[in-house]
């Protein structure tokens, strides 16, 4: 017997067993923990005085920086020499300076004169690379118009023999060919028995 038609005021749940029990369960989700474990305190209001000895000790420092002399450099051999200093061998040094610059600029000249040549070079090459593109391109629109002029045999002088196929309607077999036949007369009866129509579906299907 069914129990269909009875109504139903507590609904079954998933969760709960048959027992009406809840299923127990070892998950817990990240969301279910709790979030905020510690305190939000409120900030000391003494942040001038941390400030202030920040800047006095800053400027300690700035003032203990400027008093002492740079310190002696790890690498003597790389320092700057002095330039009031005289020494013996400064005319020498200079003079293979002036050498050296002398050779540099004439090695700059020479190479800027190679530059120019190349260029040139390179944009004779590329004049004549474009006049031989556009003289095979004349020559290519004019074969092609001459092979449009020749080979339209509807044009004329363009030498062909064209002949029209014709139809596979053209023979005689399919024209006029209701011209022969002969035109019979329509007569109205105003009796269906002795109308033409009906002698017409005597003779085909009956006599």
């Amino acid at each position: 017997m069914t129990t269909a038609h009875r109504p139903t005021f507590h609904n079954a749940l998933g969760a709960n067993s048959s027992s009406n029990q809840p299923i127990p369960t070892i998950f817990r989700r990240a969301r279910d923990e709790p979030g905020h474990l510690t305190l939000k305190f409120r900030e000391s209001k003494d942040k001038g005085a941390d400030k202030e000895a920040l800047r006095r000790e800053l400027e300690k420092k700035e003032a203990k920086g400027a008093i002492e002399p740079p310190p002696d450099s790890a690498f003597p051999e790389d320092c700057d020499e002095d330039p009031d200093a005289g020494g013996g061998g400064s005319d020498t040094e200079s003079e293979a300076d002036r050498d050296s610059s002398g050779s540099d600029d004439d090695e700059d000249d020479e190479e800027a004169e190679l530059m120019r040549e190349l260029a040139k070079i390179r944009a004779e090459r590329a004049a004549e690379e474009a006049k031989a593109k556009a003289a095979e391109q004349a020559k290519e629109e004019e074969e092609e118009r001459q092979q449009i002029a020749v080979g339209n045999p509807l044009m004329p002088g363009a030498g062909g023999n064209m002949q029209l196929k014709r139809r596979w309607d053209d023979d005689t077999v399919f024209k006029n060919q209701s011209r022969n036949q002969p035109k019979g007369k329509k007569r109205f009866i105003n009796d269906a028995v002795r109308s033409d129509f009906h002698r017409k579906f005597l003779d085909r299907y009956i006599l």
